[in-house]
């Protein structure tokens, strides 16, 4: 009897020193996990959803709906440790990763728009075909023609799987551009005169903008565009006759430096972070993310080559300067980069972002390095 009371009485002991909980958290009540999911930052929980696969099919719908432009957010992504792999740092959660892309398999990742992947192939006659690949319900769109590679930048005016997508590509020798829609055989391809050689583009509110090296701007309706590309025989005088329009704009004085500039902008970024990339760019709240970094801006640099750099070629640059990405601080008006992006970034070629949907049925599989 004294043994059994001395055996329950280390047991009891045991328990409070080795502090063992045995409760069930994964046979949390659904509608428990899904009232708590909805009070909480995306950071927050995306780590709950991350917990067990219980909680993650505990979320409802309603959650992800509400938070759809927030249940993602980017990754700097470049080539990782083989064709099938891609080395990604998530930025606000601090990580390497490794992300399992076998779709892009033999093929250059370009850039990337809202939930698409843009791939670029090329072919044996020296033509490169573009297609969308939407890693997470893997839905594959081939869109562009064959197109040649005097193209460097693409301008969305829609998501891909949008019928009135308008996608206009920028010409590295600024004096041309292509533009295509769903539904066209061929692209619409315009040899720009001398006075209208466009540096850069993008798209906002139903128009195109196009910018000049004398920082002038042109616009161009996306529907007139679509019009016009159904017609044949159109030259480069009849669009610049009926879809083209010149603003003018007011610059600033020789005595605004660049610190007045990004001064300005202190004030209207407030909560927000900015991501800012080649072919599409977003922001994000700091508050409603959970993440303690707002009134920053992230961005790769946008230079002008050809494809003929890129993944496939086998004078490709193998080592590339990463100062080509970065953050900047608005407030501290410095430019860093984050120590833990890892020593992976010094090898490869040029990073881009994607966005990275973390709640969902159809993510591929990923694995963490650090």
């Amino acid at each position: 009897m004294a043994y059994h009371k001395r055996n329950r009485a280390h047991e009891k002991k045991s328990r409070r020193t080795n502090n063992v909980d045995h409760r069930d958290w994964a046979g949390l009540p659904r509608d428990l996990v899904d009232d708590i999911s909805k009070r909480l930052p995306i950071l927050p929980t995306v780590n709950m959803a991350a917990a067990c696969e219980s909680w993650r099919c505990a979320i409802s719908e309603q959650v992800l709906t509400k938070k759809k432009k927030f249940v993602g957010f980017p990754w700097l992504m470049v080539r990782g440790e083989n064709m099938r792999v891609r080395t990604c740092f998530s930025i606000l959660e601090n990580r390497v990763r490794k992300l399992s892309v076998p779709e892009a398999m033999g093929k250059y990742l370009f850039g990337s728009f809202q939930d698409w992947l843009i791939t670029a192939e090329r072919r044996c006659n020296s033509k490169i075909v573009f297609s969308f690949w939407n890693p997470f319900s893997r839905t594959k769109k081939l869109c562009l023609p064959a197109v040649s590679d005097k193209y460097y930048k693409m301008v969305f005016s829609a998501s891909p799987d949008d019928a009135n997508c308008v996608i206009l590509l920028l010409g590295r020798c600024r004096r041309r551009f292509a533009c295509w829609a769903p539904g066209l055989n061929n692209l619409f391809e315009v040899l720009l005169d001398q006075d209208y050689a466009f540096v850069d583009a993008a798209f906002c509110n139903g128009r195109f903008y196009f910018v000049k090296s004398d920082f002038s701007i042109f616009t161009s309706d996306a529907e007139a565009m679509i019009s016009l590309m159904k017609e044949v025989g159109i030259t480069w005088e009849m669009f610049r006759n009926r879809c083209l329009r010149g603003h003018q704009v007011a610059m600033p004085s020789e005595r605004a430096t660049r610190a007045h500039v990004w001064h300005d902008l202190v004030e209207s970024c407030g909560d927000r972070i900015l991501f800012v990339a080649t072919d599409g760019s977003s922001s994000f709240s700091a508050k409603e993310l959970g993440a303690d970094i707002g009134n920053r801006v992230y961005f790769v640099n946008d230079h002008v080559h050809g494809f003929r750099q890129y993944e496939w070629s086998a004078s490709s640059p193998k080592h590339n300067n990463f100062d080509d990405w970065g953050v900047f601080g608005m407030s501290s008006k410095s430019y860093f980069i984050p120590e833990n992006s890892g020593n992976y970034m010094k090898l490869g070629w040029l990073p881009i972002w994607i966005t990275w949907w973390y709640i969902s049925d159809n993510n591929p599989q990923i694995r963490r390095d650090s």
